[in-house]
C-alpha cells in the first residue's frame, strides 16, 4: 500500500481561500499536502488533525 494519495484539484489555483479550505479539509481526513501538478495534488497519509 502506498503512503501517497493523489486527488484532483477541484478549483483554480488563483482562488486562495478555496485552496486553504481544501487543504484544511484534507488534513482533517489525514491527508497532508506533499506536492502539486497541473491537475492533481499529492498527499501523504497520516493521523487526522484539526487545522
Amino acid at each position: 500500500m502506498s503512503k501517497y494519495v493523489r486527488r484532483i484539484i477541484p478549483f483554480g489555483s488563483g482562488d486562495i481561500p478555496a485552496v486553504q479550505r481544501w487543504l484544511e479539509d484534507m488534513a482533517e481526513k489525514g491527508l497532508f499536502f506533499k506536492e502539486c501538478g497541473l491537475l492533481f495534488a499529492k498527499f501523504t497519509k497520516g493521523e487526522p488533525k484539526k487545522m
